[in-house]
């Protein structure tokens, strides 16, 4: 069935919304590293959060700040996903992270700017998994604002054969939100010092996913 039909495109958001909703009640999340979000949220100052795809499903769930808005691309099934996520209280901005040029850098620069959090999945939307585009540290050094590295884990969870081996948390299992060390790309960095930030974001994210994970391994619900 298309993803441009009218019925899916207005039930199954509204499914997608309340099916994390329900499933993020029956699990016990704990949190860690997220001190200096915290007082940033409290400030009111924006930051940058970036995230693998496969770990999209219920990071929603870990944010308390004044507004998140998620890069979402123009794939074939961006508008589905659009409208899901504004199910959980989260804004879209569409096109991609990649262009500096682009409608979608853009408009995530404006939002940074007028206090706005974003979020960017840095592999997405069709990989390679766990590897990162440079789209999210060209946005730190355009704004001058932090990327936060973020992940979750569950004890259990079903994981999909898609290209980014897409984590679903299985009901009443245990969990964890982990946010890892602020990521600050200078003005002026060069195309040198951007890859190696771009290599720093990528390890730090599968650095705090594998330690998430170990922490969940053996954990009973």
């Amino acid at each position: 069935m298309r993803l441009n039909n009218r019925f899916i495109l207005a039930a199954a958001p509204y499914l997608v919304g309340s099916f994390v909703k329900l499933l993020g009640r029956t699990i016990r999340f704990s949190q860690r590293g997220f001190e200096e979000i915290e007082l940033r949220w409290k400030e009111g100052l924006p930051s940058i959060f970036a995230l693998w795809h496969q770990r999209l499903l219920m990071m929603p769930l870990a944010y308390r700040g004044s507004g998140l808005h998620v890069l979402i691309s123009n794939h074939r099934d961006g508008e589905l996903i659009a409208r899901a996520v504004s199910h959980l209280g989260v804004h879209s901005i569409r096109g991609s992270a990649t262009r500096g040029g682009s409608a979608g850098f853009r408009k995530m620069v404006e939002t940074l700017k007028a206090g706005g959090d974003v979020a960017i999945t840095p592999d997405g939307p069709r990989g390679p998994a766990r590897k990162a585009h440079k789209g999210a540290v060209a946005l730190a050094r355009a704004t001058g604002y932090p990327i936060f590295p973020t992940t979750y884990a569950c004890s259990r969870r079903k994981e999909f054969n898609s290209w980014d081996r897409f984590v679903v948390p299985a009901p009443f299992s245990r969990g964890i939100f982990v946010c890892g060390s602020p990521l600050i790309v200078p003005e002026k960095a060069d195309d040198t010092e951007m890859e190696r930030y771009r290599l720093a974001l990528e390890r730090g994210l599968n650095e705090i996913t594998e330690q998430a994970e170990k922490d969940m391994r053996g954990c009973s619900a």
